[in-house]
Formats: structure tokens, sequence, C-alpha cells
């Protein structure tokens, strides 16, 4: 439907005295794309704030009125938009202070991340320094015990000590 259409029938609800809202038109219409009846219905309006041709002199106290009209709707405008604009303002501060309180957060997490990666670094090669004393005395340990063999020696206790026994267990 063109927006033509949608102008048509903008102008019969007004002409009916009805309230004009999007889904109003678009139910009218039976179908339709909002920004299209958004459109038509700017269209309309619009033309109602044409300014009509005025002829002969203006009255003084029409101008008047009109500037304290337009006077009072400027005030009224501008403590609206104030209201909105302080609201705005209330949301990002707080937008922007919960903005810094996550990048604190993210530091902090961050450094804690650096250090516990240090201290597995640390805990990795402390370990690895132990399992490479056990392997060296493991090593001793089959020196030895080839070197008491060798010399015909018998260990005091059981006779076969088994790999990874302490001499308490043997």
């Amino acid at each position: 439907m063109c927006i033509d259409n949608y102008i048509r029938i903008v102008e019969e609800m007004l002409a009916r005295n009805e309230r004009v809202t999007l889904e109003g038109v678009r139910k009218a219409a039976g179908r339709g794309s909002y920004s299209t009846i958004s459109e038509a219905i700017k269209v309309v309006l619009n033309r109602g704030l044409v300014p009509a041709e005025v002829t002969g002199p203006v009255p003084e106290s029409l101008i008047e009125e009109a500037k304290r009209v337009w006077h009072e709707a400027c005030k009224l405008a501008s403590s609206t938009v104030g209201s909105e604009r302080l609201a705005l303002h209330s949301v990002r501060v707080e937008l922007q202070e919960g903005h810094r309180e996550l990048t604190a957060l993210a530091d902090s997490l961050a450094k804690q991340v650096d250090e516990l990666t240090a201290e597995l670094g640390g805990t990795k090669a402390e370990r690895d320094a132990l399992a490479d004393r056990a392997v060296t005395a493991e090593a001793n340990l089959k020196v030895v015990r080839q070197v008491i063999k060798d010399l015909g020696l018998k260990l005091p206790g059981k006779a076969g000590v088994e790999k990874g026994q302490t001499t308490e267990e043997t």
C-alpha cells in the first residue's frame, strides 16, 4: 500500500475525531509498514501546522496573545525537556559509575590471574625439581643396591626390598 492511501485513512480518522495511532491506521488499512504509516501521519499533521494565509491587518491583541502562548509553550517544552535531560544525565552518571566499578573489578581479576599464573609456574617448577630429585634418588638407590649386591652383603631385615619402600618398611 502506498503512502497516499495511508494519508487518506489518517485524514478520514481525523475527520471522524478518532484518535490516530500507528496500530489504528494499520488496522483500518488491513496491513502496512509502521514506518510508512508513521510518515503518513507526519505528513497529515504537518499540513495542519502550515499557517493559513492572513489577509488584512492582524489585531494587536491577537499578536500579544500569540506571543504569550508561544512563550508559555517554550517554557513548558523547556521544563519537559529539562526534566528528561536531568533523568538522562542521572542514568548516564549511574552507567559511568557502573562502568568504572566493572573496570576496577576486571583489573583486580586480571591481577589475580597474573598472580595465580605466577604461583602456578613456581609450583610447577618446584614439582619438576622434586621429580628430578626423586629420579636421582631412585638412580642412587639402584647404584647402592648394586654395590651391596656386588660386595655380597645382605641388607638387614627382609631380603627383597621393593621399589618405593623405605628402610622402615623392609
